[in-house]
């Protein structure tokens, strides 16, 4: 089910999960963030898996979007590569070794927050296009 999923959801997908206004909210929450800590942050939305990373999971695919964007190329190793990937509803963190954020929360804690968070919209906006189709 998991391989049909993936080779059926277009990538426009992405783009209807994160319209312009999200992605700038997103962008300047990065930008906001990076002014507080010395980390360089990378955020990276797929709909489906590329063919070739489909037997594997997103962990994966993340670790490879990490090296593939050099983001672990930073001047002190601190990038990290916050990757969503929608078809599995999984955000992945990408990094060199584990660091913990100011009020002692890892940076796979806070993903996983986010994750609820995508993960709640997503129904909101499953439900909302239910009834926008019964109109």
């Amino acid at each position: 089910m998991r391989l049909l999923k993936h080779l059926l959801t277009p990538h426009w997908l992405a783009l209807r999960a994160f319209p312009p206004a999200t992605l700038k909210q997103i962008e300047a929450a990065i930008k906001a963030s990076e002014r507080q800590h010395d980390g360089e942050l990378r955020f990276v939305v797929e709909a489906s898996l590329p063919f070739s990373f489909l037997s594997l999971d997103t962990r994966k695919r993340a670790e490879a979007l990490f090296a593939q964007l050099g983001v672990w190329d930073t001047g002190d190793n601190s990038g990290v590569l916050i990757y969503v990937q929608l078809v599995d509803r999984q955000i992945e963190i990408a990094q060199h070794g584990e660091r913990r954020l100011p009020d002692g929360v890892t940076l796979d804690d806070a993903a996983r927050v986010n994750q609820r968070h995508i993960s709640q919209q997503s129904a909101v906006g499953s439900r909302q296009s239910a009834v926008g189709s019964h109109s």
